[in-house]
């Protein structure tokens, strides 16, 4: 409780896996909605009572705690559908008791969790800034993530054999006949293809994962199944985006494309290398664009609640995001980078990638449970700060800072981590942090003062001039 407590303080507000309200006259009317949405979230979370977030979560006197202990217990078995057992007891916070109850993820194929009744009937999800009614749409995703997702190998819609490419088929038809003995026997082209699930059905057309790995223009059938991705221009500038692309053709022509425009696109940097030559370096290398990217593209959601969905990369003054349609598919954020520890979403398009080049000869899919780790261990070589995760269960996004490592690093998660990896040394506005970040102002201005009053960041700006804030190079990663 007091690392928990620490970490809210820190934050300045909840955490996204962690609601607190004070319930000092009482039992709150809308924490039903926050039990739902955390049973909603990937790995569940946690409520804490008797906490007054506006003093600074110091503790407050709790008239009945057994009285809130039933309450919590009670709603969760007869207001939510499918009624969840939680976790309920006493702890203590200076001297204090508080009520603590434990919300365990719901099944994932009884998702989505519901209120039943009342104001907050409906289903609920949670972001960074607190739980949200979700739309018609998100529903449909938890709905389609309920079981082993199959999207990736049916049928292409309108896909016809001559949609594969020549050359991508040639290339993936060799690869695997000298990867597997059991492929390499087989010497009819078309048997092979059926058996890795590039060709279905009892026609054998294109699959959608044989279309997106090894097709000539995928997006003709798929649209959405593409990579937007944008250099936001800098401070002070009149345009959006300093540069937008839109990334389309197979899988490989995609990971290959973006990754060589990080590389164009950002500044390098001088470093000294062990033999005393000075050299120039990515500001983010490219090992771990290449995965991030190949991971965004393979691991989308390919459902077809997504479908209007693209999945994206943001160069943001020193910062790239990627986000994917699609949240993590059965392990969560924390699992991310154990070895040995994988679940694929799309396991037709990640069988078929695993044997699909890239234009310099590498593969699309190294192995299974290998991206994240090389996403670390390059960032570890180059003194960059470990990305952050974000899985709400519908989306999965990644944010990679730039700029080498200090001594030390704020300990912080949730969107006061956000708001922080979206200030740059060179300077972020307001509006340019709600783009970033996806919150609200008041949520940015209050995560910026707490930033400020430990010396973090620097707000620049005065009467007449535009106010932005940049980090404080001499405290931050």
């Amino acid at each position: 409780m007091e690392e928990i407590v620490e970490r809210l303080r820190a934050e300045g507000g909840d955490l996204p896996a962690v609601e607190v309200k004070s319930a000092a006259g009482g039992y709150p009317d809308s924490l039903i909605s926050s039990i739902c949405a955390l049973a909603n979230r990937p790995g569940g979370g946690m409520i804490i009572l008797g906490l007054d977030e506006r003093s600074g979560f110091s503790a407050v006197k709790l008239s009945d705690p057994r009285r809130l202990k039933e309450t919590l217990a009670s709603q969760a078995r007869q207001a939510l559908q499918p009624p969840i057992l939680i976790e309920v007891f006493d702890a203590e916070v200076e001297g204090a008791v508080v009520v603590v109850a434990i919300v365990p993820e719901v099944d994932a194929a009884l998702k989505p969790c519901r209120v039943t009744g009342g104001s907050s009937r409906g289903v609920w999800l949670r972001a960074f800034d607190g739980d949200y009614r979700a739309s018609d749409i998100e529903i449909q995703g938890l709905v389609a993530a309920r079981s082993q997702p199959q999207f990736d190998a049916v049928i292409a819609p309108g896909a016809q054999r001559v949609d594969l490419d020549r050359d991508l088929v040639a290339e993936f038809l060799a690869a695997c006949r000298r990867g597997s003995t059991q492929l390499a026997r087989m010497s009819d082209d078309d048997e092979l293809l059926w058996k890795m699930g590039v060709l279905v059905g009892d026609q054998r057309q294109p699959s959608v994962a044989g279309v997106l790995a090894l097709g000539t223009y995928p997006q003709q059938h798929m649209p959405a199944y593409g990579l937007q991705a944008s250099l936001v221009a800098p401070p002070g500038s009149d345009l959006r985006a300093a540069d937008a692309r839109r990334f389309d053709g197979p899988i490989p022509a995609m990971i290959a494309d973006a990754t060589a425009w990080v590389g164009r696109v950002t500044p390098t940097a001088l470093r000294s290398g062990p033999d005393g030559q000075v050299r120039d370096v990515p500001a983010f290398p490219v090992d771990a664009v290449r995965e991030l990217v190949a991971n965004s593209l393979i691991h989308r959601d390919l459902a077809p609640w997504s479908a209007g969905e693209t999945s994206i990369l943001r160069l943001d003054q020193g910062k790239m995001v990627v986000r994917n349609p699609g949240g993590l598919f059965g392990l969560t954020a924390d699992k991310l980078g154990r070895v040995g520890v994988t679940s694929a979403r799309n396991a037709t398009l990640v069988r078929i990638c695993q044997y699909v080049r890239l234009p310099d000869g590498g593969r699309a899919v190294e192995a299974l449970a290998s991206g994240i780790p090389t996403v670390l261990q390059a960032l570890e070589a180059a003194a960059l700060s470990a990305p952050i995760f974000d899985d709400d269960g519908l989306r999965f996004t990644v944010i990679v800072r730039g700029g080498a490592r200090g001594r030390s690093a704020p300990l912080m998660e949730g969107s006061l981590a956000v708001v922080f990896a979206a200030v740059t040394p060179e300077g972020s506005t307001i509006s340019q942090l709600v783009q970033a970040t996806g919150l609200q102002p008041p949520n940015i201005r209050k995560h910026l003062r707490r930033l400020r009053s430990e010396g973090l960041v620097n707000q620049i700006g005065g009467k007449g001039l535009t106010t932005v804030y940049t980090r404080s190079m001499n405290r931050t990663e």
